[in-house]
């Protein structure tokens, strides 16, 4: 049995999931999200810890909607997805986007304020 203070991979992976297949979550949350931290990333002042506590909003945003689809016994959504899970998800989703930055794919997404 993991401790608390660690993350269920599976559980932690179906959340993720649930989330980059949510267009209302991709749209809302994760195309401003991207969209700032490639400004940051354009100035030099990207910083993934940060990065990664964005991510971990869009993490939260995600298991409060997603938890109605995990649990027939309608456990609270941060039973279903503990913050060990949130937060492997919110590292998880930083590392994607730090990668495909670097490899140019988010380079178009720089909005002007």
């Amino acid at each position: 049995m993991a401790r608390q203070s660690e993350a269920d991979e599976d559980n932690a992976r179906g959340l993720q999931l649930c989330i980059e297949n949510d267009a209302d979550l991709y749209r809302q949350q994760f195309i401003p999200i991207v969209q700032n931290l490639m400004r940051k990333r354009a100035k030099g002042v990207y910083d993934s810890t940060k990065a990664a506590k964005l991510f971990g909003y869009l993490a939260d945003a995600g298991a409060q909607k997603c938890a109605k689809f995990y649990d027939d016994d309608r456990r609270p959504w941060h039973a279903i997805f503990p913050p060990a899970d949130r937060r492997a998800v919110a590292r998880s989703m930083e590392e994607h986007f730090r990668n495909e930055a670097d490899l140019g794919n988010y380079d178009g997404m720089t909005k002007r304020r």
